[in-house]
């Protein structure tokens, strides 16, 4: 993003007023007052329950008509966990690979191409949303806000004049930023100056006392506590990283698996206090579900981990396999006899 473009946006984020124009007049669209919520809530909860007593389905009801009608399946359930599990693993390898700039931008195209995909079978999912419920509700709650927020030369507008309400609605909703554009903002002057000012005393970061935080505002709020945060870690990564987006993200899911371990191994470690079991070469863990699973396969080192490879590898050659049919286990009285015949000689 170019530096008049980064003024631009946090001018108009932090004066908390989007600009509707047309070639008659210049409409000034204010984040909602916070005292018109409880109302915009009330219209949120009429809207919703006069379309349930009309028969339109909700959200859940919806979801199971499309997939009676072969509009969706489990396996497209299934592809999203699996496009999300697939680009957490390519952040990581973004961010483990950060040295080698051909490898990045190979694995940062493949990262785009997984965004594109799970955005393409999301809409898919959301196709009929604005017809349940809660899309409908959603709507109206969303236009009394407009509608208490358009201002023509000071004064509240009145949409009867002529403009339609859903236009300004959609062009507001399109002056949202995307993450990506909000990043950038939260790392560079003009905003990093307003953010460091901020406990100033009589500095205000945004305009507009009594009003609720745009979408804009509320992201980029935290993404610069994010980024502070993330420069305060006692493992915090180098300017590079903290500057590429990818790179962070593979960042923030390798920290945030590194403490999941280390609290995994913290509660394992206390079941070990049991005398029954604290002596033990192995320890079997019963899994609760699919996370728990996870979670114990990474309390093994690399060595247990590759015990456990060659281990399934013996058993699924069927048959019956007893304790000593185990490499290691043939390895490590290898290596017993070999120190025993060793230590005959040392006397």
């Amino acid at each position: 993003m170019k530096q008049h473009e980064r003024e631009y946006f946090v001018a108009t984020i932090r004066s908390g007023t989007f600009t509707f124009r047309t070639q008659e007049i210049t409409l000034k669209v204010h984040s909602p007052k916070i005292e018109d919520e409880p109302e915009a809530c009330y219209v949120y909860n009429e809207a919703y329950n006069d379309a349930y007593e009309e028969g339109v389905m909700t959200i859940d009801e919806n979801l199971e008509w499309m997939i009676e009608k072969g509009l969706w399946a489990t396996e497209d359930e299934e592809t999203i966990l699996g496009l999300e599990k697939d680009l957490e693993n390519l952040r990581v390898e973004i961010f483990n690979n950060r040295e080698s700039e051909n490898l990045v931008e190979e694995i940062r195209k493949g990262i785009r191409a997984g965004e594109d995909q799970l955005l393409h079978k999301m809409n898919e999912k959301s196709e009929f949303i604005g017809n349940t419920c809660e899309g409908i509700a959603s709507i109206e709650k969303a236009r009394y806000q407009i509608k208490m927020s358009t201002f023509l030369n000071g004064g509240l507008y009145s949409f009867s004049a002529g403009i339609d309400i859903d236009e300004v609605l959609s062009a507001s909703n399109k002056a949202t930023l995307k993450e990506s554009k909000i990043r950038d903002l939260a790392l560079n002057d003009p905003w990093k100056v307003s953010w460091y000012m901020r406990d100033i005393q009589g500095y205000s970061l945004f305009s507009g006392e009594g009003l609720e935080l745009t979408p804009n505002q509320k992201n980029l709020v935290i993404w610069s506590k994010m980024y502070d945060n993330v420069s305060e870690s006692m493992d915090a990564p180098p300017e590079t990283v903290l500057r590429d987006h990818d790179m962070l993200d593979g960042w923030f899911i390798t920290q945030k698996k590194k403490r999941e371990k280390e609290k995994a191994e913290k509660e394992f470690d206390s079941k070990l206090e049991n005398s029954k079991i604290s002596g033990s070469d192995e320890i079997f863990v019963m899994s609760k579900n699919a996370k728990h699973t996870e979670h114990i396969n990474n309390m093994n080192d690399i060595t247990a981990k590759m015990i456990k490879k060659q281990r399934s590898k013996t058993l699924s050659r069927g048959g019956e396999v007893g304790q000593d049919d185990f490499m290691d286990v043939k390895l490590e009285k290898r290596t017993s006899s070999n120190e025993s015949y060793k230590d005959k000689f040392r006397r």
